[in-house]
């Protein structure tokens, strides 16, 4: 849900050519929901944390939760950290 909205703030509904609603002016709203995607991958771990009694494993799991899901997820729709799209020339 949050790389589909990631991806409709990237680069609108016909893709990042400029057609439709266009690409994105706004990238800030593309790394938010990024982020938004990571924080809700690492909830289930986090709270497993609490219940489990291999907590350094959970702990783990979580902050790489944190981090590579935004990062995969900006992949995946074609964002660079800056919250732009990337340029592919293919």
């Amino acid at each position: 849900m949050y790389w589909f909205s990631a991806g409709m703030s990237l680069c609108g509904i016909s893709g990042c050519s400029g057609g439709g609603f266009g690409v994105a002016y706004n990238p800030q709203a593309t790394q938010d929901a990024l982020i938004n995607s990571g924080i809700v991958a690492a909830i289930g771990p986090f709270v497993i944390v609490f219940i489990s009694k291999f907590k350094r494993r959970w702990i783990i799991i979580t902050l790489l939760s944190l981090v590579l899901v935004p990062v995969i997820g900006g992949m995946y729709i074609g964002a660079g950290f800056d919250g732009y799209p990337i340029n592919r020339k293919f």
